[in-house]
């Protein structure tokens, strides 16, 4: 599986109205049969993650056409599960409509954060979008205290089901100075891609070295279904990997994905947040580099 490197996209600016600080997991969507709108996590300078996209070129995604100059979804209220920032993670066209889901932000107390997901939907093929519900579609369980987050969903037509990917703990480390998370990857099903049960199956647990998982994400490629993710553990920062899925087993095959750091600038430190995309011949991956989308994203090609 050999990928290709093309480079930067887009990368935030302190000229930018509110992609000023990071631009995080680039979320494709085809708008137009010439045009791929990538919705991101657009950051301030306060570190408020807000929707955004940018428009590029299905052919040529090192064009730039437009970029949005305000917000799609704003934070939510004071003591909502997104009064902190939103960030995109999978986009499914449902009939006419647009599914967008994504993953909300809350400050803790006596823990560093909660990330809960929740459901946007655009009646107007992405140009806006409004929030399903002001609590989350994806909401803490006994099992899933801590984060439900960062779902990758698809439409299994095959099956009329909907199918997701996320993360998940309820287990708190403490590494240094500060706490945080442990993450595993979790799959659940939905009749319609709103109501989830509210205990996943755990497909993808980490190692002993492993810390953390980043962003899911599905893509069959021909006949093979494949499951992208970040990994970071105690001794470097995140890589992407990947996993072959058949049935309900979930074989990581992260050596043949062929993919790695360059020797400098914006990817020369971290890979993550990946998300593929085919437009007619060409697979994509686009995805963040250094400090999580700090550098922006950029993309390569499947060659």
């Amino acid at each position: 599986m050999d990928w290709c490197k093309q480079g930067l996209i887009f990368k935030p600016s302190k000229s930018h109205s509110f992609a000023k600080n990071r631009v995080m997991l680039p979320t494709p969507l085809l708008i137009n049969p010439s045009t791929i709108r990538i919705y991101c996590g657009f950051v301030d300078d306060t570190s408020i993650s807000r929707l955004g996209y940018v428009d590029v070129k299905a052919d040529n995604p090192s064009e730039i056409i437009s970029t949005s100059q305000e917000p799609l979804l704003d934070s939510g209220l004071d003591g909502s599960f997104d009064d902190n920032g939103l960030c995109p993670s999978s986009v499914v066209r449902v009939g006419s409509k647009v599914y967008l889901y994504y993953f909300g932000f809350q400050l803790g107390v006596k823990v560093p954060f909660y990330i809960f997901s929740g459901l946007a939907i655009s009646e107007d093929n992405g140009e806006t979008f409004f929030k399903y519900s002001s609590v989350p579609i994806l909401e803490r369980s006994s099992q899933e205290c801590f984060i439900r987050s960062g779902p990758c969903v698809i439409y299994d037509q095959e099956r009329s089901i909907f199918r997701m990917w996320y993360l998940s703990t309820s287990e708190l480390s403490s590494r240094g100075l500060r706490s945080s998370y442990y993450y595993d990857i979790y799959y659940l099903e939905s009749d319609d891609g709103i109501v989830w049960g509210k205990v996943g199956m755990k497909t993808i647990a980490r190692t002993k070295e492993e810390i953390a998982f980043g962003r899911p994400f599905y893509f069959k490629l021909g006949a093979e279904e494949l499951l992208f993710y970040s990994k970071k553990t105690n001794e470097h920062d995140y890589r992407i990997g990947v996993a072959k899925i058949i049935g309900n087993h979930y074989s990581r095959v992260d050596s043949e994905l062929d993919f790695d750091l360059s020797e400098e600038g914006w990817d020369s430190e971290m890979l993550c947040c990946s998300s593929i995309f085919q437009h007619n011949e060409k697979v994509y991956m686009f995805y963040n580099g250094n400090n999580i989308g700090e550098t922006g994203f950029g993309y390569a090609i499947l060659v």
